[in-house]
């Protein structure tokens, strides 16, 4: 009763038989060698998160990745063109859009989401979150509606730094919302917000590498999405597999990670999430030592694949360990 991974449920109760996710899951929970303890009833418990928010987690990294170089970009000097003026915000704004869709339609009320500005809970990183996007898709838009515009650079520079901390807030403020997940301890580390927003440059500089391609760009802002492609890439496998391999601070979250390096998603894991990110990241080495964006378009590509299994694997492997 204390420790719900301790029995884990067999083929059937003691007069019912439990549901199939259940039963799945008990797969990778090891029996106590010697109570050998079982669960004998109980509920079926699905995951109240699923591909909504599998999504969400990559559409906005790509559009808080884009609009993260384009600032940085600037206030480096660095010239990224119709790229950076036009289509990181577009990215951003479009990446925000379908973030908060999908977060609206994964309510079970979704009528009740103004809730969280009538009614707001400042404790809740549900509603920081809210508003940290809605400030996003202000910044995101104004720089939009300048690089249509043709605006001068005075107007970029007020808005580089606002924009550079919205985007990499937007990237990463859900670690801190998974961190208010009690009890889904895979999902408790203190690296995740950072981990996010390496995620984030990974795949936006996927889509701006992709964007780049007849855009004209020169050396250096070639050199840049290159750069960010591949050092974000590596820096979120090495992330994923320190995240996994080390060492876990509750029972639970070793279990979750368990199943997802040796259990029930360890495929998809090593070959989707793990070897696909690697290949990207190879990949967009090559392109970087080429110095051409056409090899890293094929990176590109890859990232944003690599995130969604990723995604789907950590979102699902933290809902799995049972609470009761």
């Amino acid at each position: 009763m204390l420790d719900p991974t301790a029995a884990p449920v067999g083929d059937s109760y003691l007069w019912a038989r439990p549901d199939e996710h259940r039963r799945e899951v008990s797969r990778d929970l090891p029996t106590d060698p010697v109570t050998q303890a079982r669960t004998t009833l109980n509920t079926a418990h699905p995951r109240p998160w699923g591909w909504r928010v599998t999504t969400y987690l990559w559409t906005k990294a790509v559009g808080a990745g884009a609009m993260l170089l384009a600032a940085l970009a600037h206030l480096a000097g660095i010239d990224l063109a119709v790229v950076g003026d036009v289509v990181a915000p577009a990215l951003g704004v479009a990446g925000i859009g379908i973030t908060g869709a999908l977060l609206v339609w994964d309510l079970k009320r979704p009528e009740r989401f103004l809730y969280i500005l009538l009614k707001p809970n400042p404790r809740s990183w549900m509603f920081w979150g809210a508003i940290v996007l809605a400030a996003g898709a202000a910044l995101f838009t104004a720089w939009l509606a300048a690089g249509i515009l043709g605006a001068p650079d005075t107007v970029y520079d007020w808005l580089a730094v606002p924009a550079l901390v919205a985007a990499a807030m937007t990237a990463g403020y859900t670690g801190f919302l998974f961190g208010q997940a009690e009890g889904r301890d895979l999902w408790q580390s203190p690296l995740l917000f950072w981990h996010l927003i390496v995620q984030a440059v990974m795949v936006g500089a996927g889509a701006m590498a992709l964007a780049g391609i007849g855009a004209g760009l020169d050396a250096e802002a070639t050199a840049l999405l290159l750069a960010a492609l591949t050092l974000g890439t590596l820096g979120h496998v090495v992330m994923v597999l320190f995240e996994f391999l080390g060492r876990h601070t509750s029972k639970q979250a070793a279990t979750a990670a368990h199943m997802v390096t040796h259990g029930r998603y360890a495929r998809l894991f090593w070959t989707g999430g793990v070897g696909l990110a690697a290949l990207a990241a190879a990949v967009a080495g090559t392109a970087w030592a080429a110095g051409t964006l056409l090899v890293a378009a094929v990176a590109g590509l890859l990232v944003q694949a690599a995130l969604l299994i990723y995604e789907s694997v950590f979102v699902r492997a933290g809902q799995d360990v049972p609470l009761s």
